[in-house]
């Protein structure tokens, strides 16, 4: 299951994404609430100085790690230990692409190899849903000079063609 950022009126600010928090969080916290799409984060969540830190960002990525979809461990056993002509890449890795004073907002990566600046992301059926969310994300990530290579996850069921893919758009950049 992957989770989703949303603005909300009750969010920190009507003009910012507010990371979600995971479906763990959501049992423990009263202030958290979901509807059939989306999970917000309401502001009184935040405590005391109401603004995420790395520490919650960490937390989140490793809920995440643990949660995972069948085709992100599909791939990530194809991936994991430099498998892919000698490229590390991370699992749920958290990507922050602003931060100022009111703190930080983020998102965390399926798959990220640092070495290329690239992420990989399996696009599941909630993806049909936010299509308009997926595209404001990779603008920012590629603000931040970060390349996405998005994939579907039909396009695992033939593994070869898609590592084969994913090579050749790593082997694209520079």
């Amino acid at each position: 299951m992957n989770l989703m950022y949303s603005p909300h009126p009750d969010a920190l600010s009507l003009h910012e994404l507010t990371p979600l928090c995971s479906p763990s969080l959501l049992r423990k916290e009263g202030e958290l609430f979901a509807n059939n799409k989306y999970i917000y984060v309401l502001s009184n969540y935040m405590g005391k100085n109401k603004y995420l830190d790395f520490k919650v960002i960490k937390k989140h990525a490793r809920e995440l790690r643990h949660i995972t979809t069948d085709s992100e461990k599909l791939l990530w056993k194809q991936l994991r230990n430099r498998k892919l002509s000698e490229y590390k890449f991370l699992r749920q890795h958290p990507i922050v692409y602003k931060a100022d004073f009111k703190g930080l907002n983020y998102f965390i990566a399926d798959f990220y190899c640092d070495e290329k600046k690239t992420i990989v992301e399996l696009d599941g059926p909630i993806h049909q849903d936010t299509i308009e969310y997926d595209q404001f994300r990779d603008d920012e990530l590629k603000r931040k000079g970060i390349q996405v290579l998005r994939l579907k996850n039909e396009d695992l069921l033939n593994m070869d063609e898609a590592l084969q893919k994913i090579n050749a758009f790593l082997n694209l950049i520079a």
